[in-house]
């Protein structure tokens, strides 16, 4: 959540005015295209090689992501 308000803070003080709305537009669109795929992908990996192995590759994710 910090981080997302920190981004949207610098995306208004680097964009005009006029092309806020596309960008927010164009954000918005890409983060919740990214979502189905995320869940396939995991629907996926939980399926195919188990439980045990996606939850691994989900902390290395998460971990990474924090990082």
């Amino acid at each position: 959540m910090i981080l997302d308000v920190n981004l949207r803070r610098l995306d208004q003080a680097l964009t005009p005015d006029r092309l806020r709305g596309r960008l927010r537009a164009t954000l918005l669109f890409v983060s919740t295209e990214a979502m189905p795929l995320g869940t396939l992908a995991g629907g996926t990996l939980g399926d195919a090689p188990g439980l045990r192995p996606t939850r691994l590759v989900g902390g290395i994710d998460a971990f990474a992501g924090g990082l």
